[in-house]
């Protein structure tokens, strides 16, 4: 995965790339939208058999992805991201 390949994702997907991760916040109206979004996600990444960092702190969650096995961000990464995306394209009006 080249520098450019991940500037084009993450302009394009509006993930941002920090260090060796790739991140994203979502904001919901309450803790219950979060945690339904997060419920959604964690079945995406068991589907997926690659699985983010999750922060969640009431109404936001924070997603970063980050191949761990290979120390950096890989496609498998953006596979996911790009799940995500569509995932929250599906559950917001």
């Amino acid at each position: 995965m080249n520098i450019k390949e991940l500037q084009e994702f993450s302009k394009k997907k509006q993930w941002e790339v920090i260090s060796n991760e790739i991140y994203k916040k979502f904001t919901f109206k309450n803790f219950i939208a979060a945690k339904k979004f997060f419920d959604s996600v964690a079945i995406l990444a068991e589907e997926e058999k690659h699985h983010p960092k999750v922060i969640i702190s009431y109404n936001i969650v924070e997603l970063f992805l980050s191949t761990h096995d290979e120390g950096k961000i890989t496609r498998k990464d953006l596979q996911l991201a790009t799940l995500i995306n569509k995932l929250i394209d599906e559950i917001t009006p």
